[in-house]
C-alpha cells in the first residue's frame, strides 16, 4: 500500500506543478500555440486532482482504523482530548471521524461522572453489519 501512496503523491504534486507550468505558458504564448496545451493541462490537472482525492480518502480510512485501535487499546473508552493527543489529528477531523464511526455503530458515547463525553467501543459495536471502512 505504501507504494500506491507514494505514486499518488508524486502524481498529485507533479500534476499540480505541471498544470501550473501549463497555465503560466498559456499567459505568455500566442493563442494558436496555447490551444495545443489545453489537453495536456486538463490531463495533468485531472490526474493531480484524482490522486489528491484518493489520498484524502485513504487518509480518512487510516484515521478511522487508528482511532478504533486506540479506543480499543485504551480499555474501550477514550475522550476527544485523548484521541486528539494520541493520534495527533486536528479536533475537527477527529469529530468527523467519530461521527462517522458512531453512524456506522462502531463507537458509542457515554458521559463520565465529570460530565465529559467518553467514546466507547465494544465487540458488540464492531459486529454491526452496516459498519465498513
Amino acid at each position: 500500500m505504501k507504494i500506491k501512496k507514494f505514486i499518488a503523491r508524486v502524481l498529485s504534486y507533479g500534476g499540480f506543478i505541471l498544470s501550473g507550468i501549463f497555465a503560466f505558458v498559456f499567459t505568455i504564448e500566442p493563442a494558436h500555440h496555447a490551444v495545443d496545451m489545453i489537453a495536456p493541462f486538463v490531463a495533468a490537472f485531472s490526474l493531480a486532482s484524482g490522486s489528491t482525492w484518493w489520498l484524502r480518502k485513504e487518509r480518512n480510512k487510516d484515521e478511522e482504523i487508528n482511532l478504533l485501535k486506540f479506543v480499543i487499546k485504551n480499555g474501550g473508552k477514550a475522550t476527544l482530548g485523548e484521541i486528539v493527543a494520541e493520534l495527533e489529528i486536528p479536533v475537527e477531523r477527529v469529530r468527523k471521524t467519530v461521527d462517522k464511526l458512531q453512524k456506522h455503530g462502531a463507537l458509542g458515547t457515554n458521559v463520565s461522572d465529570d460530565g465529559e463525553l467518553v467514546y466507547s467501543s465494544s465487540q458488540r459495536n464492531l459486529i454491526n453489519p452496516q459498519f465498513s471502512f
